[in-house]
């Protein structure tokens, strides 16, 4: 187990060579704390003290005064602290399915996901219960952008990630049973078997999953609610998740 915690800390630490690494600015204590862990962290502006935390990061610290961080950095500096850092770069799919195979954990899988909010939520909630990992649409999807790592509040620095083309034609090839969450006249979660390698994949934030990418998924499942109002992507990915973390410590 210690060489496969070894193995994924140089998975998220690898910057793909055929893509160059983008530099974000980004507020926020914890996201910082995050990027520097991962080693992506490269220079921090605070407002007139340089706190505690801070020192202990390893990296360049600027200390300038409110008004000059709002001037230079709009928004992201109402949170006191603003960060360069390297974004998060995506891995091989193959490696995000190794690793749930490893640790036998369900994978979010995300189509066409525009929303960075919900995005970041999702990292967020990924990182709480224990997913192995996220993959998602390469086209039609958020960007891995500030907005994205402030609402994972730095859990995006910490989960795997990759990104793949066309939904329907890649579950064809992945051995790994998938579970297409649908509005409605799918299995309740609760009857799944989630403590186990399983693709969740969940839909955009207007149409859902697509007809063709429901119909390759292995089975499909719906949230038992008493309204007719359907719950944001993150809900509902938090709300599966939790399942599947409940399953695994009180089976």
């Amino acid at each position: 187990m210690a060489r496969s915690r070894r193995r994924y800390r140089r998975i998220l630490n690898h910057k793909s060579s055929d893509r160059k690494s983008r530099s974000l600015t980004v507020g926020g204590r914890h996201v910082c704390e995050a990027a520097a862990a991962a080693g992506r962290l490269q220079r921090l502006f605070v407002s007139d003290s340089e706190p505690a935390w801070a020192r202990r990061l390893d990296v360049p610290v600027e200390t300038v005064s409110a008004g000059e961080l709002r001037r230079r950095f709009g928004s992201e500096a109402s949170r006191g602290a603003v960060g360069e850092v390297v974004a998060p770069e995506p891995i091989a799919a193959d490696e995000v399915l190794a690793r749930a195979a490893d640790l036998e954990r369900p994978v979010v899988v995300l189509e066409d996901v525009q929303d960075p909010q919900n995005l970041g939520s999702v990292f967020r909630a990924a990182a709480a219960f224990g997913a192995a990992g996220i993959i998602r649409t390469r086209h039609r999807s958020a960007p891995l952008s500030a907005t994205v790592l402030r609402a994972s509040v730095g859990t995006a620095f910490r989960v795997p990630w990759a990104e793949v083309g066309g939904l329907p034609n890649w579950l064809l090839k992945v051995e790994i049973p998938a579970v297409g969450f649908v509005v409605n006249g799918g299995t309740h979660p609760a009857g799944l078997n989630l403590p186990q390698p399983l693709l969740l994949c969940f839909g955009s934030e207007g149409r859902g999953l697509r007809r063709l990418t429901v119909k390759r998924c292995s089975d499909r499942a719906t949230l038992p609610m008493e309204s007719a109002e359907s719950l944001n992507v993150a809900q509902a990915v938090t709300a599966v998740l939790y399942e599947f973390q409940r399953q695994r410590l009180y089976p």
